[in-house]
């Protein structure tokens, strides 16, 4: 379920997904809820797509609005496909390695 990346805010909305799932630790709580610097990328995050994606809104809407990872990876899941969930697994595992 992947999309083509085909334009550079495409581009960005990918990269900064993969920013805040690669960093997961620095980013997330040990609650799993965004902290003030997860918050700050997501907020960037949430104008670019409303701006120039508006058919992930919604979603990304829902996330701003309970940042927790299960949200966030439903949003990642749309973006990166299955790729989402990779990243977090190896980023959790490298983690507890």
């Amino acid at each position: 379920m992947k999309r083509e990346i085909n334009d550079r805010y495409s581009k960005d909305i990918i990269n900064y997904t993969r920013l805040l799932i690669l960093n997961y630790r620095r980013y997330f709580g040990r609650r799993g809820v965004l902290n003030s610097d997860g918050l700050r990328l997501l907020n960037e995050l949430v104008r670019i797509v409303v701006i120039h994606k508006p058919e992930l809104s919604k979603i990304i809407k829902e996330v701003r609005k309970n940042p927790i990872v299960e949200n966030f990876m439903k949003f990642a899941e749309r973006v990166l496909g299955n790729e989402a969930y990779e990243l977090l697994y190896s980023t959790i595992n490298n983690y507890y390695s």
